[in-house]
């Protein structure tokens, strides 16, 4: 495991990694992105069993900025608009 967040920000983050292969869902998921996104799930952030990528959920910027905030600290190069 490459990643030390919580479930949120995992999940959070390949719903992001999604939104963006998929050009915010206005192009398809290709297969190269799936075997991406199941790589970082397993490698990157630690996850245990399958992961079906096309079922990844869109998120909002706002959605995904409330996730990595949960624990009220960002990283110190990050600085969300207010």
């Amino acid at each position: 495991m490459l990643f030390a967040g919580t479930s949120a920000e995992t999940d959070a983050t390949l719903r992001a990694m999604k939104d963006v292969a998929t050009a915010g869902g206005t192009h398809p998921l290709s297969d190269p992105d799936r075997v991406a996104l199941v790589a970082a799930h397993t490698v990157v952030f630690g996850g245990d069993g399958e992961l079906d990528a096309d079922a990844l959920p869109d998120i909002t910027p706002a959605q995904l900025d409330a996730a990595d905030a949960a624990d009220g600290e960002y990283p110190d190069w990050y600085h969300p608009s207010a």
